[in-house]
């Protein structure tokens, strides 16, 4: 992996890596011992736990030369916080993302993800995960094979939740 890359990297999990904790001192905790709560939501870039998890996949599959900018646009699916760290953590290094997401979800999460610069694609509400899943099926098997014919970038999906 080029040196440029090692310092994109390195920069995230300097932030990432920081995560205040908090000690719970309201609930009572037998044997003298402390509870502590990792306060995730103060996680940068964007507040989730996902952002520790895309860092570390990508730089992964970066470093055994699976994927780098110029080759692939990233595709994922969520329900959740996962797109909107996914997007972001694509987005800064330099990565096309696109985000599969069931109906339904809040405008709130839709515009947060939209926000970090990704595409959104929604799949029907009733099919749920499901549907996303399948969306991505058809986006890494027939569409990545018809952008490789017309010699665009192929779709390439980190699988944060190994749901392929």
């Amino acid at each position: 992996m080029p040196n440029n890359r090692s310092k994109i990297y390195s920069k995230f999990k300097a932030e990432v890596g920081h995560t205040p904790v908090c000690e719970i001192t309201h609930i009572d905790v037998p044997n003298g011992n402390k509870l502590f709560a990792k306060e995730e939501h103060l996680n940068k870039p964007t507040g989730s736990h996902y952002d520790r998890v895309y860092v570390e996949l990508l730089e992964d599959f970066e470093k055994n030369g699976a994927i780098n900018p110029k080759d692939v646009e990233l595709v994922e699916t969520t329900s959740g916080n996962a797109g909107m760290a996914f997007a972001a953590v694509a987005r800064d290094l330099g990565y096309k993302a696109t985000v599969i997401i069931p109906e339904g979800v809040s405008k709130t999460r839709l515009d947060a993800i939209k926000d970090q610069g990704a595409e959104v694609i929604q799949t029907p509400k009733e099919l749920f995960v499901k549907g996303a899943v399948d969306e991505l099926r058809r986006l890494l098997t027939l569409e990545s094979k018809r952008r490789k014919a017309a010699g665009e970038k192929p779709f390439f999906c980190p699988n944060h939740s190994r749901n392929i």
